[in-house]
């Protein structure tokens, strides 16, 4: 299913975080944006970016709470998922932005929209997705990674001092699934799904029964998201607009996108290295970052 042919002809400096390129001609007053989704969820300054990607959403939701000419908002996801704690901020902005200003939001999920991408995704009014659209992925993951021969090799060590009670502030033995400081991790993972759970079953109307089927972690294709009731039909950013323009009684929507701005030319690399490396730790030294990430970006 194609896109419109849309035709940029002008842009417009809004401020730092993105400039706004007109895709389609209309009636200013009824103007629909598109904010694109497009990175791995983190509120981390990347250096190339002129703001991250949560500043870029949020900022884009406060121009559009304040302009009365903007009718609508389309959010155009293709994320693996970021950080749990990124993914609940993005979410609550897009709640409190319809509240605000009872305009709807639709998501449209593209080549990928899983984990942390679906549970921002869960917030829309409507959900279109593609033929092609990876999505699901439900769950939360809490990864570490050793480097103990390493820092022998290196001759790097590093020496804690806990208070006498404070044993599980540098956990051992993680790999035991037994372990205090396993356990301790697990219910916070488990805390988090739950979160995200109910996130999901208030935004969908779903029962816990309906949904669970789907939460295991798997990906899911178009077919089996659509089954599930994840989301609401086969459509592309034309449906989107089509969609807002009948809710809002629109006659000529004038079509934008709010393209986020970069200082350099390139996708960030820095974001992808902290998401992968943050979670490191040895024996002697543990840092932690609870993520919602498909988990083959986390071998």
């Amino acid at each position: 299913m194609g896109l419109l042919v849309f035709a940029t002809n002008s842009s417009e400096i809004i401020d730092q975080s993105y400039t706004e390129e007109v895709i389609k001609e209309g009636t200013v007053s009824e103007k629909i944006i598109i904010l694109e989704l497009d990175d791995i969820i983190m509120d981390v300054d990347d250096g190339i970016h002129a703001s991250t990607i949560v500043e870029y959403i949020k900022s884009g939701l406060a121009e559009a709470e304040k302009r009365d000419t903007i009718k609508g908002v389309i959010i155009s996801v293709n994320s693996p998922g970021g950080s749990a704690y990124d993914s609940l901020v993005l979410g609550e902005a897009i709640s409190d932005f319809k509240e605000q200003t009872d305009k709807p939001v639709v998501v449209v999920m593209e080549d990928l929209a899983a984990s942390g991408g679906y549970w921002v995704s869960a917030y829309g009014d409507r959900i279109f997705l593609s033929k092609q659209t990876i999505t699901g992925s439900i769950g939360v993951v809490i990864e570490f990674y050793e480097f103990d021969e390493l820092f022998d090799k290196l001759g790097i060590d590093a020496i804690s001092i806990t208070n006498t009670e404070g044993v599980n502030k540098r956990p051992e033995n993680l790999e035991d699934p037994e372990s205090e400081g396993h356990l301790a991790y697990k219910r916070l993972t488990d805390e988090s799904f739950e979160n995200f759970l109910e996130i999901i079953m208030e935004n969908r109307g779903m029962s816990r029964e309906d949904l669970l089927p789907y939460t295991d972690g798997r990906l899911l294709g178009a077919t089996d998201a659509l089954a599930g009731n994840l989301a609401d039909e086969i459509g592309d950013l034309e449906d989107a607009v089509s969609f807002i323009q009948e809710e809002q009684s629109l006659n000529n929507p004038h079509v934008v996108r709010f393209a986020r701005n970069e200082l350099l030319g390139w996708t960030s690399f820095a974001t992808k290295v902290n998401v992968l490396f943050n979670g490191a730790y040895s024996k002697n030294k543990v840092g932690v970052g609870m993520y919602l990430l498909p988990e083959e970006m986390m071998q």
